[in-house]
């Protein structure tokens, strides 16, 4: 980061300071960065891009694409302007504007070391972006209010009715669906046109596997309908999940829900989309790294920052969220094997058993049983990530605001863990 031309002796920086705020960001601490900005500072050009990316993490893409070109015309130091670039083109991909965010991250790659282990993701997203520059951005009616039935699938989640092209499916909701995904089968039976790109998609367990696309015109969910829809598209096999000999046809991803605003669902599955107002003046807990959404969890005191993965069927923690267990949690884990299914494969996992543990949730409170715990932190970006929450969280219903920028759950007892 540039250094500010500011005397430090007769400057003291209250809660904003330059580098504490850099090391915020570069851990992926959105909620501690956007509590720290809220501290009196000294304006500063670094500080106007930190705002902007709490801007666009937190689901005000719109005005942060703004704030961001203006930071560009300050031709910031190289390091700022690769991150603006970054941020400009997730929030472009929040937005569906694939072309410009394409550009965005040929500008990111341009300013990115060939030996950056981050550049071959970083080229394969640009690639997939540009196979989209031509498809218009995704848009939603609302019709007559409709209570949707979703129902349990074979992997313990949720699945939700849908009609593309007069043809129904019964699809994953899946708010860890960077896309929304069909297999080929249901491509063709949906009646779906298919086009090749350069680009290749990552499985839960790492597999590559060829990425083809398909775009819908119109998806229709209950009384909403949605245009311009965009679907990875992937063979039969990729989403077969052999363990339990269950086969996935279609996924609903990310951007479709976002489209939806505020989505409730019972515990028995009763499901409520409606456009949301304008956003609250609560809080948020919920923000976007990139198309993945991320939820604030409360332990003991601490807060954690764990996935929101509705497509997943448990929750399970990486080595980063010890830092909130007692001692007594430390001390009645349990070592164990298992072994994780997804599309493109199985991986087995050493992990230690949680006997119990209890997260707060905006104010509501979950207890997990049997609650696995990895023994490896990811990597990548993965690495900031202190876990994922999964469909266990959901069991007794939850909602889902993204113009609020808030994940909620129903009060309950103790879940078990979902076999």
């Amino acid at each position: 980061m540039r250094p500010l031309l500011l005397l430090a002796c007769c400057v003291c920086w209250a809660g904003s300071d330059g580098p504490q705020l850099r090391k915020q960001y570069d851990a992926h601490r959105m909620f501690e960065l956007r509590r720290a900005l809220k501290e009196p500072s000294v304006d500063s050009n670094a500080i106007s891009f930190y705002r902007a990316v709490v801007e666009a993490r937190f689901g005000r893409e719109e005005k942060a694409v703004d704030s961001l070109h203006r930071f560009l015309e300050t031709h910031p130091d190289s390091d700022l302007e690769r991150k603006a670039n970054q941020e400009l083109a997730g929030a472009f991909e929040r937005l569906g504007r694939y072309g410009d965010a394409a550009e965005a991250w040929s500008r990111v790659i341009k300013q990115t070391s060939a030996k950056d282990k981050d550049r071959a993701d970083q080229l394969n997203t640009q690639q997939l972006d540009d196979s989209l520059r031509d498809v218009p951005r995704q848009s939603v009616r609302f019709g007559e209010a409709k209570m949707i039935q979703a129902t349990r699938n074979g992997v313990g989640t949720w699945n939700v009715p849908v009609e593309v092209n007069g043809t129904a499916g019964e699809w994953i909701f899946d708010t860890g669906a960077n896309i929304s995904t069909i297999t080929e089968s249901e491509a063709r039976r949906m009646k779906l046109m298919v086009r090749d790109s350069k680009a290749y998609v990552s499985g839960s367990t790492g597999k590559k596997n060829p990425l083809r696309l398909a775009i819908a015109n119109e998806l229709r969910l209950g009384g909403v309908r949605l245009s311009n829809v965009v679907f990875l598209v992937l063979n039969d096999q990729a989403l077969h999940i052999g363990p339990i000999k269950y086969q996935i046809n279609g996924i609903v991803g990310l951007p479709v829900l976002r489209l939806l605003g505020r989505v409730t669902m019972s515990a028995e599955g009763a499901m409520r989309v409606q456009a949301t107002e304008p956003m609250s003046s609560g809080e948020p807990n919920l923000f976007f790294e990139e198309l993945t959404p991320m939820v604030a969890a409360g332990h003991r005191g601490r807060e954690l920052q764990l996935f929101l993965d509705t497509g997943n069927n448990t929750t399970f923690l990486y080595p980063s969220s010890r830092q909130a267990f007692s001692g007594e949690e430390r001390a009645n884990l349990i070592r164990r094997r298992e072994q994780m299914g997804g599309a493109g494969g199985v991986m087995k996992h050493t992990v230690e058993v949680i006997p119990s543990l209890t997260f707060e949730i905006l104010g509501s409170r979950v207890e997990l049983k049997a609650l696995s715990l990895l023994s490896k932190q990811p990597k990548g970006e993965l690495r900031y990530r202190d876990g994922v929450f999964g469909a266990d969280v959901l069991a007794n219903g939850f909602t889902i605001d993204f113009g609020a920028m808030e994940f909620r759950i129903q009060l309950s007892r103790a879940v078990a863990r979902l076999a």
